[in-house]
């Protein structure tokens, strides 16, 4: 989205409606075409020194024996600090601006009822994120606001608890997920007028036959993570800028 408008540079800054005030300049765009506020490892905010190495994490830290015990107590020092990448719940950065959600899911052998969030060590349970998003939709003056759910990695049992598992933990938005069949090229004044509580795009890395969730869109068909790489800011900030000149 380009911003050289004045009417664009006057614009309040509200976080938490930023894109319902901005309307009348983003409204006749797709959600493709529109540059979000996103969040790396959304939800990877609850991670500290004691919590549990998940199944994203490497292979070794999650071997139930001698070498793998002596890598998790060397590891535990210093994982946390480069797992949790967010100091923030999921609500307070929807509160705050973000718009595209990362997140990975994982079994927790200490609680397998329930689905987590891991980044390497687990986090919070799949259904406080899931919570936080539908209290923000919830709020009036969040309402109108358009949120990806990207989940970027599922590391769920093979047999198909693990997936009902994870079915179900969706439904509690399921009146708010933008079916399949509208496509991502529908501009944002559509989806606005054709539903009043249709807010999220649910995206799923998955292959097409094991995700059979109906507003689930695939994410290797509708979705490219470009990785730059790079150690230092002034590296990253350039890499983006040329990632965004070359989109333009």
């Amino acid at each position: 989205m380009l911003s050289g408008s004045d009417e664009f540079t006057r614009t309040a800054w509200n976080p938490q409606s930023w894109m319902h005030d901005l309307r009348p300049l983003i409204g006749e765009k797709a959600i493709t075409q529109v540059f979000l506020l996103g969040s790396h490892n959304a939800a990877s905010y609850a991670i500290n020194r004691g919590s549990p190495f998940a199944k994203d994490a490497p292979g070794i830290l999650y071997e139930n024996s001698v070498l793998g015990s002596m890598a998790r107590f060397f590891s535990y020092s210093i994982s946390a600090a480069w797992a949790r990448c967010q100091g923030l719940s999921v609500r307070a950065q929807l509160d705050h601006g973000v718009r595209y959600l990362d997140l990975r899911v994982v079994t927790n052998p200490g609680d397998p009822s329930r689905l987590y969030i891991s980044h390497a060590q687990i986090s919070v349970p799949l259904a406080v994120v899931l919570e936080d998003v539908k209290a923000f939709l919830d709020n009036a003056s969040s309402a109108n606001e358009f949120i990806v759910l990207d989940f970027h990695h599922l590391f769920l049992t093979d047999d198909s608890d693990g997936q009902g598992k994870f079915f179900r933990e969706l439904d509690r938005l399921s009146d708010r997920f933008i079916p399949v069949e509208v496509p991502l090229t529908t501009p944002l004044e559509t989806l606005w007028r054709n539903s009043p509580e249709k807010r999220i795009f649910l995206v799923v890395a998955a292959r097409r036959n094991l995700m059979l969730y109906p507003a689930a869109r695939i994410r290797s068909r509708c979705m490219v993570s470009r990785w730059v790489d790079k150690c230092s800011l002034r590296e990253l900030l350039q890499a983006l800028t040329n990632l965004l000149q070359d989109d333009l």
